[in-house]
């Protein structure tokens, strides 16, 4: 369980890459996206709203069951790392230069994962 967590930690290294290509600002505006969107996941996950019909609720089901897996069991809030990590980057994005941004995202990616993984050992 707590591998399969650190292992979507670690793919944030991806997003990292990815900023390489479309330049720091961009990235920071990306980070802040993809934070926003795990928040408002989150915010409907909480509050198991059933508004949605037939397909699309099975979809969101599947969908839910499958993300749910790699968060821990006790959170109160599901997807919290994720959206702190991808907000964090936005921030350093934005205020610092790309390959200081991309070497402390880079190191939050990697570090956040590997130390997990090598204390639970």
């Amino acid at each position: 369980m707590e591998t399969r967590r650190q292992l979507v930690h670690f793919s944030g290294l991806l997003f990292v890459l990815l900023a390489q290509v479309v330049g720091g600002v961009s990235a920071g505006i990306y980070f802040f996206l993809i934070a926003a969107t795990f928040l408002a996941y989150s915010e409907y996950v909480v509050r198991e709203t059933k508004r949605t019909m037939g397909m699309l609720e099975s979809l969101e089901k599947r969908m839910r069951d499958f993300v749910i897996r790699f968060e821990r069991k006790d959170v109160k809030r599901p997807f919290s790392g994720a959206i702190w990590f991808y907000a964090g980057c936005g921030f350093t994005f934005l205020l610092f230069s790309l390959p200081e941004a991309s070497a402390a995202c880079a190191m939050l990616a990697v570090g956040d994962s590997v130390s997990t993984l090598v204390g639970k050992r």
